[in-house]
Protein backbone atom coordinates (compact mmCIF):
# COMPACT_ATOMS: atom_id res chain seq x y z
CA UNK A 1 0.00 0.00 0.00
CA UNK A 2 2.80 2.58 1.08
CA UNK A 3 4.38 1.57 -2.43
CA UNK A 4 1.50 2.28 -4.48
CA UNK A 5 0.77 5.51 -2.69
CA UNK A 6 4.75 6.79 -3.33
CA UNK A 7 4.16 5.65 -6.86
CA UNK A 8 0.96 7.85 -7.27
CA UNK A 9 2.55 10.54 -5.70
CA UNK A 10 5.72 10.38 -7.61
CA UNK A 11 3.28 10.62 -10.83
CA UNK A 12 1.55 13.56 -9.47
CA UNK A 13 5.15 15.62 -8.98
CA UNK A 14 6.19 14.16 -12.34
CA UNK A 15 2.91 15.39 -13.83
CA UNK A 16 3.14 18.92 -11.66
CA UNK A 17 6.68 19.07 -13.56
CA UNK A 18 5.82 18.52 -17.40
CA UNK A 19 3.23 21.53 -16.66
CA UNK A 20 5.23 23.89 -15.27
CA UNK A 21 7.79 23.28 -18.09
CA UNK A 22 5.08 23.30 -20.33
CA UNK A 23 3.50 27.07 -19.18
CA UNK A 24 7.66 27.91 -19.07
CA UNK A 25 7.93 27.40 -22.72
CA UNK A 26 4.90 28.59 -23.32
CA UNK A 27 5.60 31.85 -21.67
CA UNK A 28 9.40 32.31 -22.68
CA UNK A 29 10.51 35.42 -24.65
CA UNK A 30 9.84 34.72 -28.43
CA UNK A 31 12.97 34.39 -30.63
CA UNK A 32 12.84 38.07 -32.91
CA UNK A 33 12.70 37.62 -36.68
CA UNK A 34 12.72 40.29 -39.43
CA UNK A 35 13.16 40.18 -43.17
CA UNK A 36 15.73 41.85 -45.12
CA UNK A 37 15.43 44.17 -47.23
CA UNK A 38 18.58 43.16 -49.38
CA UNK A 39 19.02 47.01 -51.15
CA UNK A 40 19.39 48.63 -47.55
CA UNK A 41 21.61 46.12 -45.11
CA UNK A 42 24.80 45.96 -44.75
CA UNK A 43 27.04 43.06 -43.26
CA UNK A 44 29.15 44.96 -40.37
CA UNK A 45 31.59 42.78 -38.89
CA UNK A 46 33.31 43.81 -35.22
CA UNK A 47 37.24 43.17 -34.25
CA UNK A 48 38.16 40.00 -37.23
CA UNK A 49 41.73 40.77 -36.06
CA UNK A 50 44.66 38.52 -34.90
CA UNK A 51 44.23 39.70 -31.60
CA UNK A 52 41.21 37.82 -30.99
CA UNK A 53 41.33 35.08 -34.14
CA UNK A 54 45.21 34.13 -34.25
CA UNK A 55 46.71 31.36 -31.70
CA UNK A 56 49.24 34.26 -31.11
CA UNK A 57 46.90 37.17 -30.40
CA UNK A 58 46.84 38.64 -26.59
CA UNK A 59 43.06 37.62 -26.57
CA UNK A 60 43.55 34.19 -27.63
CA UNK A 61 43.35 32.70 -24.29
CA UNK A 62 40.38 34.26 -23.50
CA UNK A 63 38.36 33.56 -26.55
CA UNK A 64 40.00 30.32 -28.09
CA UNK A 65 37.15 27.66 -27.12
CA UNK A 66 34.31 29.67 -28.36
CA UNK A 67 36.54 30.77 -31.21
CA UNK A 68 37.03 26.61 -31.98
CA UNK A 69 33.63 25.46 -30.73
CA UNK A 70 31.49 27.72 -32.95
CA UNK A 71 33.70 27.96 -36.28
CA UNK A 72 34.17 31.06 -36.09
CA UNK A 73 36.29 32.37 -38.65
CA UNK A 74 35.20 30.30 -40.91
CA UNK A 75 31.71 31.62 -40.27
CA UNK A 76 33.04 35.15 -40.92
CA UNK A 77 34.81 34.13 -44.30
CA UNK A 78 31.39 32.31 -45.49
CA UNK A 79 29.16 35.24 -44.47
CA UNK A 80 31.80 37.98 -46.58
CA UNK A 81 31.95 35.72 -49.55
CA UNK A 82 28.01 35.90 -49.50
CA UNK A 83 28.13 39.38 -49.56
CA UNK A 84 30.69 39.95 -51.96
CA UNK A 85 28.70 37.52 -54.46
CA UNK A 86 25.51 39.32 -53.33
CA UNK A 87 26.75 42.90 -53.75
CA UNK A 88 26.01 43.96 -50.23
CA UNK A 89 28.55 46.43 -48.08
CA UNK A 90 30.49 45.05 -45.92
CA UNK A 91 32.02 47.59 -43.09
CA UNK A 92 34.58 46.18 -40.36
CA UNK A 93 34.81 48.30 -37.28
CA UNK A 94 38.34 47.03 -35.69
CA UNK A 95 39.51 47.67 -32.18
CA UNK A 96 42.12 49.92 -31.38
CA UNK A 97 45.18 48.13 -30.17
CA UNK A 98 48.71 49.06 -28.55
CA UNK A 99 50.89 47.01 -26.43
CA UNK A 100 52.79 50.63 -24.96
CA UNK A 101 49.28 51.30 -23.57
CA UNK A 102 47.03 49.36 -20.96
CA UNK A 103 43.43 49.88 -20.37
CA UNK A 104 42.23 49.35 -16.87
CA UNK A 105 38.51 48.19 -18.30
CA UNK A 106 37.40 45.47 -20.96
CA UNK A 107 39.83 44.02 -23.69
CA UNK A 108 42.39 45.87 -22.08
CA UNK A 109 42.23 44.22 -18.57
CA UNK A 110 41.71 40.76 -20.35
CA UNK A 111 44.62 41.38 -22.44
CA UNK A 112 46.85 42.02 -19.42
CA UNK A 113 46.00 39.12 -17.95
CA UNK A 114 46.28 37.05 -20.69
CA UNK A 115 49.91 38.25 -21.18
CA UNK A 116 50.88 37.40 -17.78
CA UNK A 117 50.16 33.53 -18.46
CA UNK A 118 53.73 31.66 -18.52
CA UNK A 119 53.88 30.70 -22.06
CA UNK A 120 53.02 33.80 -23.66
CA UNK A 121 55.53 36.39 -25.12
CA UNK A 122 55.06 39.81 -25.77
CA UNK A 123 56.44 39.18 -29.63
CA UNK A 124 53.08 38.89 -31.16
CA UNK A 125 51.34 41.48 -29.96
CA UNK A 126 52.45 44.26 -32.46
CA UNK A 127 50.26 42.30 -35.16
CA UNK A 128 47.16 42.15 -33.07
CA UNK A 129 45.39 45.17 -34.97
CA UNK A 130 45.67 43.33 -37.92
CA UNK A 131 42.86 42.18 -39.45
CA UNK A 132 42.72 38.49 -40.17
CA UNK A 133 44.47 37.44 -43.55
CA UNK A 134 42.05 35.23 -44.90
CA UNK A 135 39.21 38.08 -44.50
CA UNK A 136 41.08 40.72 -45.84
CA UNK A 137 40.28 39.32 -49.48
CA UNK A 138 36.84 40.35 -48.79
CA UNK A 139 37.63 43.53 -48.20
CA UNK A 140 39.68 45.57 -51.69
CA UNK A 141 36.34 46.45 -53.59
CA UNK A 142 34.83 49.65 -53.15
CA UNK A 143 31.75 47.98 -51.78
CA UNK A 144 34.12 47.46 -48.76
CA UNK A 145 34.90 49.81 -45.64
CA UNK A 146 37.09 49.49 -42.83
CA UNK A 147 36.23 52.30 -40.49
CA UNK A 148 38.47 54.07 -37.68
CA UNK A 149 39.45 52.24 -34.12
CA UNK A 150 36.95 51.91 -31.02
CA UNK A 151 39.24 51.45 -28.10
CA UNK A 152 36.32 49.94 -25.45
CA UNK A 153 32.65 48.37 -26.68
CA UNK A 154 32.39 50.89 -29.71
CA UNK A 155 29.53 52.62 -28.00
CA UNK A 156 31.13 55.88 -30.19
CA UNK A 157 31.73 54.80 -33.38
CA UNK A 158 30.38 57.73 -35.37
CA UNK A 159 32.14 56.57 -38.35
CA UNK A 160 30.12 53.18 -38.19
CA UNK A 161 26.67 55.57 -38.36
CA UNK A 162 27.72 57.80 -40.95
CA UNK A 163 28.78 55.55 -43.34
CA UNK A 164 25.15 53.65 -42.68
CA UNK A 165 23.44 56.69 -43.36
CA UNK A 166 25.68 57.78 -46.37
CA UNK A 167 24.86 54.97 -48.15
CA UNK A 168 20.96 54.50 -46.75
CA UNK A 169 21.08 51.47 -44.70
CA UNK A 170 18.72 50.38 -42.27
CA UNK A 171 19.58 47.04 -41.64
CA UNK A 172 22.72 45.60 -40.17
CA UNK A 173 23.56 41.55 -40.33
CA UNK A 174 25.71 42.01 -37.31
CA UNK A 175 28.88 39.62 -36.52
CA UNK A 176 32.29 39.12 -34.97
CA UNK A 177 34.18 39.31 -31.59
CA UNK A 178 33.50 39.58 -28.58
CA UNK A 179 30.34 38.79 -27.60
CA UNK A 180 29.84 39.94 -24.02
CA UNK A 181 32.01 43.08 -25.48
CA UNK A 182 32.36 45.08 -28.32
CA UNK A 183 29.81 43.03 -30.57
CA UNK A 184 27.32 43.81 -27.91
CA UNK A 185 28.40 47.27 -27.66
CA UNK A 186 27.83 47.78 -31.56
CA UNK A 187 24.15 46.12 -31.23
CA UNK A 188 23.28 48.39 -28.33
CA UNK A 189 24.71 51.54 -30.18
CA UNK A 190 23.44 50.25 -33.79
CA UNK A 191 19.65 49.94 -32.06
CA UNK A 192 19.78 53.26 -30.07
CA UNK A 193 20.16 55.40 -33.19
CA UNK A 194 17.19 53.19 -35.05
CA UNK A 195 18.65 50.60 -37.46
CA UNK A 196 17.10 47.08 -37.31
CA UNK A 197 20.20 44.71 -36.28
CA UNK A 198 20.67 40.94 -36.83
CA UNK A 199 23.16 38.83 -34.88
CA UNK A 200 24.47 35.90 -36.44
CA UNK A 201 24.99 33.36 -33.33
CA UNK A 202 27.72 31.21 -34.23
CA UNK A 203 29.94 33.83 -35.69
CA UNK A 204 30.59 35.04 -32.39
CA UNK A 205 32.23 34.20 -29.29
CA UNK A 206 32.84 35.52 -25.86
CA UNK A 207 35.49 35.90 -23.14
CA UNK A 208 35.34 33.03 -21.24
CA UNK A 209 35.05 34.12 -17.77
CA UNK A 210 35.39 31.27 -15.43
CA UNK A 211 36.38 28.75 -18.51
CA UNK A 212 33.03 29.51 -19.70
CA UNK A 213 31.87 31.01 -23.15
CA UNK A 214 30.11 34.19 -22.39
CA UNK A 215 28.61 34.12 -25.55
CA UNK A 216 25.87 31.87 -24.43
CA UNK A 217 24.96 34.32 -21.33
CA UNK A 218 24.93 37.30 -23.72
CA UNK A 219 22.65 35.65 -26.19
CA UNK A 220 19.46 36.56 -23.13
CA UNK A 221 20.95 40.17 -24.35
CA UNK A 222 20.54 39.32 -28.16
CA UNK A 223 16.74 38.24 -27.83
CA UNK A 224 15.80 41.26 -25.87
CA UNK A 225 17.90 44.02 -28.05
CA UNK A 226 18.27 42.55 -31.58
CA UNK A 227 15.46 42.12 -34.35
CA UNK A 228 16.39 38.95 -35.56
CA UNK A 229 19.13 35.94 -34.52
CA UNK A 230 20.32 33.46 -36.81
CA UNK A 231 22.90 30.80 -37.33
CA UNK A 232 25.46 31.60 -40.68
CA UNK A 233 23.16 29.08 -42.65
CA UNK A 234 20.20 30.88 -42.20
CA UNK A 235 21.48 34.27 -42.40
CA UNK A 236 23.27 33.52 -45.78
CA UNK A 237 20.28 32.14 -47.39
CA UNK A 238 18.17 35.15 -46.40
CA UNK A 239 21.33 37.46 -47.86
CA UNK A 240 20.75 35.60 -51.15
CA UNK A 241 16.81 36.48 -51.13
CA UNK A 242 15.86 32.82 -49.79
CA UNK A 243 12.25 32.50 -47.49
CA UNK A 244 13.45 30.42 -44.59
Amino acid sequence: MATTTAHKTNERRSSAAIINLAEVAARSLPCPDMSLDLSRTALVLVDPQKGFLDPKGSLWPAVKNGVRGNNVIEHLEWLLDTACSTGMLRIVCPHHHDHRQTEAVGVGRVAAWANSLPDRTMEHIAEDGDILPCLTPYLEDDNAVVTGTHRLCGLANRELMQELRARNITQVILAGMCANLCLEGHLRDLVENGFSVAIVSDATAGIAIDGVDARNHNMHSFRLLANAIWDTRETILRMYGKNV
